[in-house]
């Protein structure tokens, strides 16, 4: 009888943390906009955190300094990709909205061509049928390309949006560098200091993995835009610039950005023909497989690693759950949540006899 408070008081506590968790999850997907704009910010402060070490020697006085020169740094260099990269692939996205409604056109032809020679070959009384099924599969082709030409204007129109938000999101991402040790402080400030410890490797893990994750997807991202912008133009593909530059951002989704890469490069491709649609898949591969096999271990050396299945799973689920927001953060929460796990159950294993590794 004694018990029976406690059991209450634990489960008033549970239902209470269920409702705070369910009210907290509420506000971030009402708030998923200025979410979005913490987690890039966030992803902007891992990938220069180590030019703010090399500029500042490490030291906390030098460090709004160190903060100054790597930014100018990055700017510099994204002056100089926007210049080089940036505006051939907007030349690109407007060239092949304006060509669009001809691919489409031509690939109607090939498919009414290609149905007329099948014709032939079915009874008589099918024939009126699947006639009917081409034309509005035909009509329903060029509707298509057409507004896939209005949707990539307005794509292309809409980059001064995605500059602004950009922009906003690097000033945050100064303050998260600048503020880092009173964050830290303010945090610590909320846990108990019994717990320090626990909670300082934690998040020397946590940290870890996140900037293995984010530095390595902007390696691997640039060196296979890269490759693939010098590869197709050696292959003469038209829309060079923009497939390299829209397959090197795709990488930030990984395993399914580059099989999305893969698609658009070889779709457009075969507009040339049969032999450019096979040149440029061969060369996708090839870039893919040096990037798997030789580029990804090396830069992904210090990340948290995940067997491919569930890198798609969790991408997938992202996905679905919040459109292309979830698939961009999916890996990044992913990589989270193995870390915690792994912390709690080098905990835990000593209490029931298990092994202190979840490998072992």
């Amino acid at each position: 009888m004694q018990r029976s408070p406690d059991v209450f008081t634990r489960t008033t506590r549970l239902v209470a943390w269920v409702l705070v968790a369910a009210l907290v999850l509420w506000l971030l997907y009402r708030l998923r906009f200025v979410l979005l704009l913490l987690v890039a910010a966030g992803w902007v402060a891992y990938a220069i955190a180590p030019l703010v070490h090399v500029f500042s020697g490490r030291k906390r006085q030098f460090r709004p300094l160190g903060i100054a020169f790597a930014y100018l740094t990055v700017i510099g260099a994204l002056i100089i990709v926007g210049v080089v990269a940036v505006g051939p692939a907007v030349s690109d996205a407007r060239r092949l909205a304006t060509n669009l409604p001809e691919y489409a056109q031509h690939l109607q032809q090939w498919s009414t061509g290609a149905a007329a020679k099948y014709l032939a070959l079915l009874p008589a009384d099918t024939r009126p049928l699947f006639d009917q099924l081409v034309r509005e599969a035909s009509d329903r082709l060029r509707d298509l390309g057409q507004s896939l030409a209005q949707r990539t204007l307005a794509f292309v129109f809409s980059l001064s949006t995605l500059l602004g938000a950009g922009a906003l999101a690097l000033v945050i991402s100064i303050l998260l560098l600048t503020d880092t040790d009173y964050l830290k402080e303010a945090a610590f400030r909320l846990i108990p200091r019994a717990y320090h410890r626990d909670a300082t490797a934690l998040l020397e893990e946590m940290n870890g993995a996140l900037s293995g994750l984010v530095r390595g997807q902007i390696v691997v991202g640039m060196a296979v835009g890269l490759t693939l912008w010098i590869g197709l133009g050696l292959l003469h593909v038209q829309y060079a610039a923009l497939l390299a530059t829209f397959t090197g951002i795709a990488q930030l989704v990984p395993d399914i950005g580059a099989v999305v890469g893969l698609i658009a490069g070889v779709t457009l491709a075969a507009f040339q023909g049969a032999r450019a649609a096979v040149e440029t898949a061969v060369l996708f591969l090839v870039v893919y497989q040096l990037a798997a096999r030789v580029l990804g271990p090396w830069v992904f050396s210090r990340a948290v690693h995940m067997h491919s299945l569930i890198i798609i799973l969790v991408t997938v689920s992202g996905a679905v759950l919040a459109g292309i927001v979830g698939a961009l953060l999916a890996v990044p929460f992913a990589a989270v949540a193995k870390v915690l796990l792994d912390f709690a159950y080098r905990r835990l294993s000593p209490r029931f006899g298990l092994s202190s590794t979840p490998e072992s």
